[in-house]
């Protein structure tokens, strides 16, 4: 197959796995000491009431939560 043909291919699988939506309004959690990217696999360790709240939300609706790195450790 030829390098274009390829190319071509992963354009198309790229766009088929973006038709889901992603809602406006998302739970957000902060996460420490790390910076997460898109298709990271790696556990997290919920313990303050507003990130379960948010982990509970996601699970509850859309499954989508919004991580931020958190610059500042201690708030």
């Amino acid at each position: 197959m030829a390098e274009a043909d390829i190319d071509d291919l992963i354009e198309i699988i790229e766009k088929e796995s973006n038709l889901e939506k992603i809602p406006k309004s998302l739970p957000m959690m902060p996460v420490r000491d790390i910076v997460v990217f898109t298709d990271m696999l790696l556990p997290l360790f919920v313990g303050r009431k507003k990130s379960i709240r948010a982990v509970e939300e996601c699970v509850e609706y859309d499954r989508y939560i919004f991580l931020a790195a958190q610059k500042d450790s201690e708030l």
